[in-house]
């Protein structure tokens, strides 16, 4: 819930058989019904479209109120009318700005200003989850005229809006929405909606659900509309009976509970359906994680600990000099530690994304995720979740009963937001993520714990809180200075375990327990620092401590992967895992899976890199090099190895680990700059591939089009970032290299000169063409490359509405 509270829950809504609550059933005589993944299974009737989109700027009407007075400025609030997506409010997001005027001609904008400083500054404005607030003289009165210009708000409202919205009746109805931090999944019934269900489960069973009526996404808060009547009716056979009717209004909080008849068949239907009163505006229905089910004795748990950030040799769980995880090292003891799992990536949002689907990240939204297999199979779900990549932003929320994310949420915060939801499903299946965020920038620990580490703070670092630009930037820093900075990570894993001893005893041995995480950190191991930037082991090691039937109490060595996860949880709930990149673990500790490449890739940050591991041989491809480690001999990673079979083996590696296509080709890359570029590049008998690589900050555009034995590379004017683009030729490299040609667009006849006739070998970049175009300097390497298929989800780390936030985090440069 946001901020403030303009709404309440509605209602809780409860099935319950007649003469009091069900008694509980063992679990392997459950049988639930999940209605928001009924979908289809429901008969859905939707009103005749009555309600017109709505158009932005939206009017701010108050009411107004007078909240502050100082130094002759007045501060005025109003019900914010539209709801955002942001976590910070240093800023407004993308395309927000509040607009005065405009009867006579254009609009004009007032000033954004936040903060106490800014008090005394007579016409700005700022706002919060729930409230507008603009600053006038003293003696003024509240703002007239005033509009707020918000296109996600209007977009949003209209996606609610029978005949507005580009839905099916089943994706309008069977859908997550979210209010302030939470979103929920579940069925949206707006004015005159009905769906009828079959009821599937045994009549005595109960509905565990919540239901509301949405403020609106954008429009007057302070007319909501005239209310809805919900009805809930079992249809069995010939006979119709109301099991209840209850009038909704926002603001309203009632508990009701529905008697099923004793008699009921499962030839019934249960129908939902909703009377808008005089106007169905504003009547958005919302029933949120509905499940019938009885109340199940002693019922598994399935809880995933996931800390943001967490380098698996920073603990000393395994082997770290620091005691900075006593109590994950006691519940290690009883679990299964596996010492050499590895991330898929080295940053957090592709690589939570293979966690919770057990498939590569660029197959996301075609692989059921974990929510939805244990929310379709009747499992209570939750993701209680801490930063801005794991938001609905990115597409994170959907398919959780509840998904509830803030930034840079402390650990004592979490714990409690989790130890409160395995109270509120203590009699039913339930499937729980908790995120930590503490062990990431900016190291937030409590006061009376950064000392424990990290000593006195040096002149260099002006305050106890420092951020990714502080470090990254400015002068270089001392060894006592990346010591603290160490010292104040390790205070903040070490503030987390601490938290964690009030989850882990409070979890049954019998619960699955899962601790991991989505990658490391780097304290300057090869002369960076932080976290999105490298494939080296200090990101992509990761700890993963599983206690799960089938696991051992012991240490392996066994390679496995954060595309594991899933497969392994599935197995331990007794569902299926079909269609997964990912092993069980249990398979692979019984020895039944064959040893596996370790395949990764993906940085958030600069050029595409890729790598796999296979046995001791870690092999890394990315701006035009290639190098390989012995990590039996070299685990530090400081002495590459470049002999051809070891590079060989580590081409072939990574195509198997990826399952897609390595090839030879090329890559072609202006340096950073705001000038267009646009390149004719020309190979005998053509390219078989050409794409631009990723850039999930997407600072940076690239585009190309093949044409014959020609393709044009596109880079426009405006963007300071870069991109490569890679292209493959139909014929082998080394057979056509030395005719390849790469000239301007505006002169075609006069190619880039020649660098090298060929590849040097030896895994070095070998520069074949260079020349400036556009003001920049352009250069073509030979580059092996992966060829992602057709169908690959891109991953976008980019998102303008938490702009704001992305920028404090230091996600963009």
């Amino acid at each position: 819930m946001g901020e403030g509270g303009q709404w309440r829950w509605a209602l809780g809504l409860v099935l319950a058989g007649c003469g009091g609550g069900p008694a509980a059933v063992p679990y392997a005589e459950w049988q639930p019904q999940a209605l928001d993944w009924a979908a289809d299974a429901a008969e859905i009737t939707l009103p005749a479209p009555s309600v017109p989109a709505v158009a932005g700027p939206v009017p701010v009407s108050g009411p107004w109120r007078a909240v502050a007075t100082n130094k002759g400025v007045r501060v005025w609030e109003a019900p914010m009318p539209v709801r955002t997506r942001t976590l910070f409010f240093h800023r407004p997001p993308h395309d927000m700005a509040l607009l005065v005027g405009g009867d006579d001609g254009a609009p004009s904008e007032l000033p954004f200003a936040r903060g106490r400083k800014n008090d005394h500054k007579v016409g700005t404005w700022s706002f919060t989850a729930e409230t507008l607030g603009v600053r006038r003289a003293a003696g003024d009165g509240p703002p007239t005229g005033l509009r707020l210009r918000y296109s996600k708000g209007v977009e949003r409202e209209n996606d609610l809006i029978v005949g507005v919205s580009e839905r099916s009746p089943r994706e309008l109805v069977f859908r997550s929405l979210q209010l302030g931090a939470e979103t929920r999944r579940g069925i949206f019934l707006p004015g005159g909606a009905a769906v009828a269900l079959p009821i599937t489960a045994a009549p005595g069973a109960r509905r565990a659900g919540e239901l509301f009526l949405l403020p609106p996404e954008a429009g007057d808060p302070a007319a909501p509309g005239d209310g809805a009547t919900l009805e809930v009716v079992l249809v069995d056979g010939d006979s119709e009976e109301i099991l209840a009717r209850e009038s909704l209004a926002v603001g309203d909080q009632r508990a009701l509970s529905v008697a099923l008849p004793g008699g009921t068949t499962r030839t019934a239907r249960l129908v939902l359906r909703t009377d808008p009163g005089a106007s169905a505006a504003g009547d958005h229905v919302f029933l949120a994680a509905p499940r019938i089910q009885p109340p199940v004795a002693d019922p598994p748990r399935v809880v995933m600990i996931f800390v943001d950030t967490l380098r698996a040799d920073g603990m000393s769980t395994y082997g770290y000099h620091r005691p900075t995880t006593p109590r994950i090292d006691a519940f290690a003891a009883d679990a299964t530690v596996f010492e050499t799992a590895r991330s898929v990536a080295p940053w957090t949002l592709p690589s939570t994304r293979s966690a919770l689907t057990g498939a590569l990240p660029e197959r996301w939204g075609a692989v059921p995720t974990l929510a939805a297999r244990f929310g379709a199979a009747g499992w209570a779900t939750a993701f209680i979740a801490g930063n801005v990549y794991l938001s609905s932003n990115f597409d994170m929320a959907a398919d959780w009963g509840l998904h509830r994310c803030v930034n840079w949420p402390g650990a004592a915060d979490q714990v409690d937001q989790a130890l409160g939801w395995l109270a509120a499903h203590d009699d039913e299946p339930a499937f729980l993520v908790l995120h930590l965020m503490d062990a990431h920038l900016p190291y937030e620990e409590p006061e009376d714990w950064r000392g424990r580490f990290a000593g006195a703070r040096p002149a260099r670092f002006g305050d106890d809180v420092f951020h990714r630009n502080d470090i990254v930037r400015g002068r270089r820093l001392t060894a006592d200075d990346k010591a603290y900075v160490r010292g104040r990570y390790d205070n903040n894993v070490a503030w987390i375990d601490h938290q964690l001893d009030r989850l882990l005893t409070t979890l049954d041995p019998e619960d699955v327990v899962v601790i991991f995480s989505d990658h490391g950190e780097e304290f300057w191991d090869h002369g960076g620092f932080e976290h999105g930037h490298s494939l080296y082991d200090e990101l992509l090691r990761v700890p993963l401590i599983v206690r799960a039937p089938g696991l051992p109490a012991s240490r392996e060595t066994a390679p496995v992967s954060l595309l594991d996860l899933a497969p392994t949880v599935l197995r331990a709930a007794g569902l299926p895992a079909e269609g997964l990149d990912g092993a069980a673990l249990q398979d692979v500790v019984a020895g039944e899976v064959a040893p596996r490449v370790q395949a990764f890739g993906r940085p958030l940050y600069g050029d595409r890199q890729w790598g796999a591991v296979a046995g001791s041989q870690k092999y890394t491809a990315g701006k035009g090099r290639e190098q390989s480690f012995d990590l039996a001999a070299d685990p530090q990673e400081q002495r590459p190895v470049r002999s051809p079979a070891d590079l060989g083996a580590g081409r072939d590696a990574l195509a198997m680990g990826l399952g897609w296509e390595v090839a030879a080709g090329l890559r072609v890359r202006p340096a950073p700059g705001k000038g267009e570029v646009t390149l004719i590049a020309s190979v005998p008998g053509g390219f078989s591939v050409a794409f631009a690589g990723e850039d999930p900050t997407l600072q940076s555009v690239a585009t190309v089009e093949r044409s014959g034995d020609t393709a044009r590379l596109h880079w426009p004017a405006g963007h300071r970032g870069t991109r490569e683009i890679f292209l493959v030729p139909r014929r082998p490299l080394d057979a056509v290299v030395e005719g390849v040609q790469l000239a301007p667009a505006a002169s075609p006849d006069t190619p880039l000169p020649r660098r090298a006739a060929a590849p040097e070998g030896g895994g070095r970049a070998t520069v074949l063409a260079m020349g400036k175009v556009g003001g920049r300097l352009v250069k073509m390497t030979a580059a092996v490359v992966p060829v992602p298929p057709d169908q690959a989800t891109a991953l976008e780390g980019y998102n303008p509405e938490v702009e704001a936030e992305l920028r404090e985090l230091g996600y963009l440069e």
